[in-house]
């Protein structure tokens, strides 16, 4: 029978390395029995909880009130950059003052992800 990975036994694993790469917690849970899809199946339900989050690529950490804000923009710049980069031609399919619109929350957002340090 298969052993259940928890979300409590990674959190617990990552909180206690800090920030870590996720080779890392991918070695210490093979080592232990799990298979790479529940491995990434935990890591993907708390990362979708906010309880985990990548302060850079290929990295997990725990999600803390010191790094919450840290979260915050790294979910707005992911935000920007999807539509910032939409297709022109869907783009240009909007009328004029939608277009506006677009192009000014854009700013917007820009303008609170910059301010946020």
């Amino acid at each position: 029978m298969t052993k259940k990975l928890t979300n409590e036994e990674i959190i617990a694993f990552v909180k206690d390395k800090g920030a870590i790469k996720a080779s890392q917690i991918y070695t210490e849970f093979e080592a232990q029995g799990y298979t790479q899809g529940q491995i990434s199946g935990v890591l993907f339900r708390l990362k979708s909880l906010h309880k985990l989050i990548q302060p850079q690529k290929g990295y997990y950490q725990v999600l803390q009130s010191t790094n919450a804000l840290l979260s915050f923009k790294l979910e707005l710049e992911s935000v920007y950059g999807k539509y910032e980069k939409a297709e022109v031609a869907s783009l240009l399919e909007m009328e004029k003052s939608e277009m506006e619109c677009y192009v000014q929350t854009l700013r917007g957002l820009k303008d609170l992800i910059n301010k946020i340090d």
